[in-house]
């Protein structure tokens, strides 16, 4: 006789407390019986799952949750996470997955683990935070330059200022992430000399 038991990659636990302290919240929704489900479940600290998920019921499930206005992101990596992959707002497997999760997902970890995926959120929320920077970088001194033109008589030469002012905030806002990057970048080489 041979018993199967699933084996619990092994910092599945720790990433599920850092998504926690990032205010994510975490489903299993697996095909396999409740038991090993609930197991599973308890093993890395997830409150919510859901046993014997057929593959269309997990899509169905993820279109239940955008309904009531949740961003679901989909972490799989077999065959029956296909149709889930393609639905969620944001889709992610890990290299050695099924070649359809990989093909399906938007993004991949190359690392075969998920220690990435703190980061890969982190990343996603600095990125959201830089482009409200400049969506308002390029707006405001455009409509205060038409503006000013309208309604205070400026010259053509202070809308220009205006305008390459936002541009100048722009660029300093896209470039950032790379300094900073290239900064803790130094600082780690100097620590570890």
């Amino acid at each position: 006789m041979i018993e199967l038991h699933p084996t619990i990659r092994p910092e599945a636990k720790a990433i599920v407390e850092e998504l926690k302290s990032l205010n994510k919240t975490c489903y299993i929704l697996s095909g396999d019986h409740e038991q090993p489900t609930r197991h599973l479940a308890w093993q890395v600290g997830i409150e919510h799952y859901f046993a014997e998920v057929l593959p269309e019921e997990k899509a169905r499930f993820i279109n239940l949750l955008q309904e009531q206005s949740n961003t679901v992101c989909f972490i799989g990596d077999g065959i029956n996470d296909a149709a889930a992959l393609k639905k969620a707002d944001v889709s992610i497997s890990i290299r050695g997955a099924s070649t359809i999760a990989t093909d399906t997902a938007q993004i991949v970890l190359m690392g075969e683990n998920l220690e990435q995926l703190p980061l890969l959120f982190t990343l996603g929320e600095q990125y959201n935070q830089y482009m409200k920077t400049n969506m308002r970088a390029s707006v405001v001194p455009a409509a205060f330059a038409v503006g000013g033109i309208l309604f205070l008589h400026f010259g053509i030469t202070a809308a220009i200022i205006a305008n390459l002012l936002g541009y100048s905030i722009g660029i300093g806002n896209a470039v950032h992430p790379m300094i900073v990057y290239r900064q803790a970048r130094q600082k780690k080489r100097h620590g570890n000399t």
